[in-house]
């Protein structure tokens, strides 16, 4: 339709205008992503790619002109886990707690990430995501699959009931 590239184009001029604004990496992000999304569902897996190479670039270049902003980091760390850079995605993950330690969803999203590679982890931080918010069902039922993978049944069927009353809840 022509619009993420009018759009593109409108936020290569911002850039060139004002690179040192982070506001406008963020944009330029948020514009590629769209257009990543949008080739994804038309089956072009390369250039989608290619898109979320350009949003992941865009994203260094904000979080490195606004290191302090929690929810910028938190972004970035998405985009970069679906560009498939999971060390960057990991490392924008943990500023964002650093900078925010009572947002629940970084320590959420990162014990996603490392789960299979590094449970304990990945438990400590979902126990740290219960403390901030025992309402989140998703937290329970990630801790019910690792205490299931540990063997411990009746501490996984724990956790999954409280998932279960979570998510009936929310």
């Amino acid at each position: 339709d022509g619009k993420g590239t009018d759009a593109a184009v409108g936020a290569g001029l911002l850039r060139g205008g004002d690179a040192g604004n982070w506001r406008v990496h963020d944009l330029t992000a948020r514009i590629h992503l769209h257009e990543a999304l949008r080739l994804r569902g038309e089956g072009l897996m390369e250039h989608a790619a290619e898109e979320l190479a350009a949003v992941v670039a865009a994203y260094r270049a904000a979080t490195t002109l606004a290191p302090d902003i929690s929810g910028l980091h938190q972004s970035a760390a998405s985009a970069a886990h679906m560009a498939g850079e999971h060390e960057q995605s990991a490392i924008w993950f943990r500023e964002a707690m650093a900078l925010n330690g009572d947002d629940p969803r970084p320590p959420l999203c990162l014990a996603q990430l490392v789960f299979e590679s590094d449970p304990a982890e990945a438990r400590r931080l979902l126990d740290r995501v219960i403390v901030l918010d025992p309402s989140i069902a998703e937290a329970h039922a990630s801790v019910a699959l690792l205490e299931a993978i540990a063997g411990r049944e009746a501490s996984a069927l724990a956790a999954m009931a409280t998932a279960l009353r979570c998510g009936a809840h929310g």
